[in-house]
This record gives C-alpha cells, sequence and structure tokens, in this order.
C-alpha cells in the first residue's frame, strides 16, 4: 500500500471527556492521506471518545485538531462532515423507519454534486434487492453495509469507523474487508478503525494506535502493524 506523506488529519495536545471527566490526556498524532490506520486499546481507554472528539461530538477541553490543513477543533459535527470527514458510529444508527434507498439518499442531503448512487450500489451489491426494504427488516450485517454505504454518499475524504465487525457474522466481515481495503488501495481513502477483531485488523492497516489512558502508548507501522503477537504485546501493558 502506499503512502502519501501528505499529512490529512493533525490531532496535537488533544484533551476531552464527559461532565468531569477526562477521557483523552494530552492525546496526539498524525495521519497521512490514504493511511489505514487502526484504533487499539481495552474499554475505558478513549477509544470512542477519540472518534467523537475528531467528529466534534465531544467538544476539545485542550489541543487542536487540524484537517486538510485547517483548524477544526471548534467546528460542529456537520461542518466537518462538509469538509470531508465521514462517520459510522457504533451502533450504525440508520433511520429504520426509512428505506434502504431512502437512508442512502439521506446520506448526500447535505453534498451537492454528482451523486454516489451507482458507485455506492457498485461496491455493496447486496443492498441492490433490498433498496425498498425498511432498514428495520435488515440483519446486523446488512444495516452495517447499509451504513457504510449511507457515509460513502457524502463522499468522504477521511472514515472514521467504530467496531464495524461487532456482532456481525464472518462473511460479511469478509466483505466488508475487502471493500474497505479497495475504498484505501484504489480510491486513496484514509480509513481509521476501532476494532477489537485483531484478525480483521492485520489484514488490513499499514498502522496501529494503541491507547491507555487516554494516551498513545504505541505507534506500530509496516509490518509491526500486522504482527498479532507484537500487539498483543503492547495491548498486556495497556490496562
Amino acid at each position: 500500500m502506499s503512502i502519501s506523506a501528505e499529512t490529512q488529519l493533525e490531532v496535537t495536545g488533544l484533551s476531552s471527556g464527559y461532565g468531569g471527566i477526562t477521557v483523552l490526556n494530552n492525546l496526539g498524532f498524525e495521519i497521512s492521506k490514504g493511511e489505514f490506520v487502526g484504533i487499539l486499546g481495552h474499554n475505558g481507554m478513549g477509544k470512542t471518545t477519540l472518534m467523537r472528539s475528531l467528529i466534534g461530538a465531544v467538544p476539545a477541553r485542550l489541543g487542536s485538531i487540524t484537517f486538510l490543513g485547517t483548524d477544526i477543533t471548534g467546528f460542529p459535527p456537520h461542518k466537518r462532515n462538509q469538509l470531508g470527514i465521514g462517520y459510522v458510529p457504533q451502533g450504525r444508527e440508520i433511520i429504520k423507519g426509512l428505506s434502504v434507498r431512502e437512508n442512502l439518499l439521506l446520506g448526500q442531503a447535505a453534498h451537492p454534486g454528482p451523486s454516489e448512487y451507482n458507485t455506492v450500489l457498485d461496491l455493496f451489491p447486496e443492498l441492490v434487492e433490498l433498496l425498498d426494504r425498511p432498514a428495520s427488516r435488515l440483519s446486523g450485517g446488512q444495516q452495517q453495509l447499509l451504513a457504510l454505504g449511507r457515509c460513502l454518499m457524502g463522499k468522504p475524504k477521511l472514515l472514521l469507523l467504530d467496531e464495524p465487525t461487532e456482532g456481525i457474522q464472518p462473511s460479511i466481515v469478509s466483505d466488508i474487508g475487502k471493500t474497505l481495503s479497495q475504498l484505501c488501495d484504489e480510491l486513496g481513502l484514509t480509513i481509521v478503525v476501532v476494532e477489537q477483531n485483531l484478525d480483521f485488523l492485520c489484514r488490513l492497516v499499514n498502522r496501529n494506535i494503541i491507547l491507555r489512558g487516554g494516551k498513545v502508548i504505541a505507534d506500530l507501522q509496516g509490518p509491526d502493524a500486522r504482527d498479532r503477537a507484537l500487539i498483543e504485546s503492547h495491548l498486556s501493558l495497556a490496562h
């Protein structure tokens, strides 16, 4: 996988949390265009808080977030989305009262210009026969494909995924992995994924960032990022 030297996302001295609790504590890293990055750590170490801070759902208390050279630290979520940050949260959050087609079209509502509809259906052919089905009648795996497709309708430059394989059958996990690899390798999309499935990550990423106590304790790149034994050794220190 070729990596551009262009820095796309820069996080500097980021601290954030909820109420009186600080979850991220002076966290920092940079991500280049076209990287596929895993975020690892045990429960409570700040993984989801990091994702929610990157999209603006959790405000930064200290530090900065820069995307494509623009300081977005104070930007609301919709403005970050318009700039090219897409997010698929844990639990997917599709609108179950709408059809598959309506969910997809909703993903493009704030993004004028040529439609990504046909491109998304090419990426997720499983959705074609389901377009008129209510999202509430989809399996968990189908809902995850729909959530990914809806996000891609907004033409993101940076795709953030929180636990995309959770509760999904292996065949769909494999399909998701193939699609994400295609998006990164062929289309140059930058992908950051929070995931506990190490086999899934080790097949895909070129970098793994490990968190402990809201800080980066390891940044594994190249072959090290796919070395399961090395990753597990770092995770054992990350309690």
